[in-house]
């Protein structure tokens, strides 16, 4: 049983180690510039004020990068947050299967590879600064607000849940759809999970009804209509699943492998 747990942990770190050394050439592209301008000129929480009035409705993401840049927050620094987040999942999973180290390690590097096999543009998220530096964080808050729901301090949770709602529109949609599906699934934290389903609807609202959200639109290329996006999402999700399973084999058995050293059976040392 140790064995492949061990060589999924191995590839996966293999894989890891090779989008951090790509990572160190990451540097100011696009709009971290303006962010870094805007944080500078107006301060910590004015700046938060000009985003949500100008640009969108991201709280926790514009957040965090005013922070940085407050302290100083430059272009090395990227894969060292990078590190952080994946060492922030792995304490994360590590609490939630209560001490079970080795598995919350190999889970941890198996969802950042394959998050980043996956990913369309794989560009942005290792030399973009900005998206390197926030995007990575909602999986490891989402694994602590769950310890903390299952433990019933919502205090805990209605932070973590209300922050992971800001950082974008897609994780925000996300999250809601799991704490539904969890609900339906595990009647003993229903209630708990129906208040974080609440929780986690506000903070996407705030997202969705800011002013700046329709200033942004008209810069972007408009979306197309549902039935459309539909067409293109499946055909998409054809065309890339055949890429990647070509181009990803290594994650694909790496994945297989931590599947079939994962226990098969629950018990109190692995729940």
């Amino acid at each position: 049983m140790k064995k492949p747990i061990f060589i999924a942990t191995f590839l996966f770190t293999a894989s890891l180690t090779a989008f951090a050394y790509f990572g160190r050439y990451a540097t100011y592209i696009a709009d971290d510039f303006m962010l870094a301008f805007v944080g500078k000129y107006y301060g910590i929480f004015h700046a938060q004020s000009y985003w949500y009035q100008n640009w969108s409705g991201r709280y926790s993401f514009f957040l965090l990068i005013t922070l940085l840049e407050a302290h100083g927050y430059c272009y090395w620094w990227v894969p060292l947050t990078a590190a952080a987040s994946i060492s922030f999942m792995v304490v994360a999973f590590y609490i939630a299967l209560r001490g079970h180290v080795q598995y919350a390690l190999t889970l941890s590097l198996a969802i950042t590879t394959l998050a980043l096999a996956a990913a369309y543009n794989l560009g942005q998220l290792i030399y973009w600064a900005t998206g390197a530096v926030t995007y990575p964080i909602s999986i490891p808050l989402f694994a602590l607000s769950l310890h903390f729901l299952t433990r019933r301090n919502m205090i805990a949770t209605s932070i973590l849940v209300m922050l992971n709602a800001g950082f974008s529109e897609t994780f925000a949609v996300i999250q809601i759809g799991v704490f539904i599906v969890l609900a339906a699934c595990i009647p003993k934290f229903r209630r708990e999970l129906f208040f974080a389903v609440a929780l986690a609807v506000t903070g996407a609202i705030v997202v969705a009804t800011a002013p700046g959200n329709a200033i942004r639109a008209e810069a972007l290329s408009p979306h197309p209509a549902l039935l459309k996006t539909i067409d293109i999402a499946i055909h998409s999700a054809v065309f890339y699943t055949k890429f990647w399973l070509r181009r990803m084999w290594i994650e694909v058995v790496a994945a297989g492998l931590f599947g079939l050293a994962w226990p098969q059976r629950a018990n109190k040392q692995h729940v």
